[in-house]
This record gives structure tokens, C-alpha cells and sequence, in this order.
């Protein structure tokens, strides 16, 4: 269905049950972010420090999603629990030799963005 604009719906997919999240509201703007480890080395004689590349960091997509169900006199839990589901400890990652299970991997999917991550932060607001 398209959002409030007739554009494409940006969603939040689950990518181990593959359940859908369609966005009500496709993002105002997102926040891409990559951090870069660097190990300062000590070196007599200069002014700065030696720095060595020590790993590189994991990518972070911020984003804010709004969900409106006023209109239709719903309960808008109906349509962001999917989205808690998807922090929650899922019974089809168990490691069949430990016995642990993880959250799933997510995909959020955007036009021609299509990010793979795990969710590590959520936040809901309810406004009336």
C-alpha cells in the first residue's frame, strides 16, 4: 500500500521469518554512520603520534519511523510489536550445537537502500 504521498513504502523485514513491517510514513531523513578503530603508537622525536589501523567498525543506520492509526480507531501495537518481535531472542536461530538462540537479522528497505543489520536500540513514543 503507499504511504501518505503515494510514495513507496519504506519496510522492516525479518529476515528469519520473513514477516514486514510497511512503513505508514516513509522517513523524514536517516542517519548512516561507520566508526574505524585506530591505535596511537609512540614516536620520540615528532610531533603526533603514529597511528595504525587496529579494525573497522560496524556500520549504524538511525532512523525514525511514525505510525498513525488515529483515522482508523486501531491500536497502533498492532502494527509496531512486529517491530519489538524483532529484538526478541528467536527460537528459529537456536545453534543446534550450544542451544542458543539470537535476535534475527533485520533488512531495511528503502528505494535502492537496502541495509542488513541487527536491531541494537528501540525506542517508541505514544503521542495523541
Amino acid at each position: 500500500m503507499p504511504t501518505k504521498g503515494g510514495l513507496a513504502p519504506a519496510k522492516l523485514v525479518n529476515m528469519t521469518t520473513g514477516e514486514e513491517v510497511e512503513c505508514m510514513f516513509n522517513p523524514f531523513e536517516y542517519t548512516l554512520t561507520k566508526q574505524n578503530q585506530w591505535e596511537k603508537k609512540p614516536a620520540k622525536g615528532k610531533n603526533v603520534p603514529e597511528i595504525v589501523f587496529k579494525q573497522g567498525g560496524n556500520q549504524v543506520l538511525k532512523v525514525q519511523l511514525l505510525f498513525d492509526t488515529f483515522s482508523e480507531q486501531s491500536d497502533v501495537r498492532d502494527h509496531t510489536d512486529k517491530i519489538w518481535k524483532m529484538m526478541a531472542v528467536a527460537e528459529q536461530t537456536k545453534n543446534a550445537t550450544t542451544g542458543k538462540s539470537r535476535p534475527p537479522k533485520v533488512s531495511f528497505r528503502w528505494g535502492r537502500l537496502n541495509f542488513e543489520a541487527v536491531l541494537t536500540n528501540i525506542q517508541q513514543k505514544y503521542t495523541l
